[in-house]
C-alpha cells in the first residue's frame, strides 16, 4: 500500500493585541462587533485572525466544521491588493488553494490535532453602489468581514444580517457562532458608524476602539506644548520598523482633523 502524503503542519505567530483579545473571546452569535481605531494599528489582521479562529472553533458536525466567510471591501483593486494580501499573509494556501475568479475565492480543507477537519470557504467581494446589495443575497455565510467600513454603505451592513446565520443549515448542525464583523478608522460624527454605534446602540452591536497611537505631550500645568509622542498603550507598534515613528513621522503637514481621525483614532 502506497502511504498517503500527510498535509504539511502550518504554524501562526499571531499574538492578539488587548483590543484583539476582546474580539477573539466574544464568542458572536449574531449582531455586529466591530473595531475602530488608528491607521496601522492591526485591525485588519486581527478579522483575519479572528474568521480562523472561528472556522477552527465552529462546533464540528460528524467530525467535520464547517463556515463560509464573506470578505467584502468597496473596490475590486483594494480588495484584491489590500485585503486579499492581508488575508494570505496569515492564512497561507498551504490551508486551501485560493482562485482568481469572479468572485475571489479561498476553500480552506485541512485536519486538526483533535481529529476533526475544517472545511470553508471564503467569498471576497467588491461593493460599492446599491446594485451590489444583491451580490449577498446569491450567498450564504457564517460571517462577514466589513473591511474598511467607512468606505461602504449602511445598506450593506443591514443586508449582510439578513444572511446570517445561513451556513451551515440545520441538517449539518448549524452555526455555534455566526455574525458580522468589521473593521474601520473613525469616522465624522455625521457618519452611519458613529449613529449606529453611539446613538441606536442596538443590543448586540459593539465597537472596539483602540487606544491613540500619539498624544499630546503636556507640561506642568497640564496645557499642551504643541509636540506630541508615542501613546504608550498603542497597539501595533512592534509590527512597525520604526515603531512609534510611522505615525509621528505622518504629522508633518497633515491637518488637525487627519491628525485626529487617523493618528488619535478619534471621530
Amino acid at each position: 500500500m502506497i502511504p498517503q502524503e500527510q498535509p504539511p503542519k502550518v504554524r501562526i505567530n499571531y499574538e492578539p493585541s488587548k483590543t484583539g483579545l476582546k474580539i477573539h473571546t466574544a464568542k458572536q452569535q449574531g449582531g455586529v462587533i466591530g473595531v475602530g481605531g488608528p491607521v496601522g494599528t492591526g485591525k485588519s489582521v486581527m478579522m483575519c485572525n479572528e474568521l480562523l479562529r472561528t472556522a477552527i472553533c465552529q462546533a464540528p458536525f460528524e467530525g467535520v466544521r464547517r463556515t463560509k466567510f464573506g470578505i467584502v471591501r468597496n473596490t475590486y483593486p483594494e480588495l484584491k491588493t489590500t485585503t486579499v494580501a492581508t488575508w494570505l499573509r496569515w492564512v497561507p494556501e498551504e490551508l486551501g488553494r485560493i482562485t482568481y475568479g469572479s468572485p475571489i475565492t479561498h476553500i480552506l480543507k485541512f485536519n486538526l490535532e483533535d481529529g476533526t477537519r475544517v472545511e470553508c470557504t471564503v467569498y471576497f467581494l467588491a461593493m460599492d453602489n446599491d446594485e451590489d446589495v444583491k451580490k449577498l443575497k446569491s450567498f450564504e455565510f457564517t460571517k462577514i468581514w466589513f473591511n474598511e467600513a467607512s468606505e461602504l454603505q449602511k445598506a450593506f451592513i443591514d443586508a449582510a444580517t439578513a444572511r446570517l446565520p445561513r451556513y451551515p443549515d440545520k441538517d449539518l448542525g448549524g452555526a455555534s457562532e455566526w455574525g458580522v464583523l468589521l473593521d474601520t478608522n473613525m469616522p465624522d460624527e455625521e457618519h452611519w458608524i458613529y449613529e449606529l454605534f453611539e446613538v441606536m446602540r442596538p443590543k448586540g452591536y459593539v465597537l472596539y476602539k483602540q487606544p491613540p497611537a500619539i498624544i499630546k505631550v503636556l507640561d506642568d500645568k497640564g496645557e499642551w506644548t504643541g509636540e506630541w509622542e508615542g501613546n504608550p498603550d498603542a497597539e501595533n507598534v512592534q509590527n512597525h520598523i520604526n515603531g512609534y515613528n510611522y505615525w509621528l513621522d505622518q504629522i508633518p503637514g497633515k491637518d488637525p482633523g487627519y491628525i485626529r481621525v487617523f493618528l488619535e483614532g478619534k471621530y
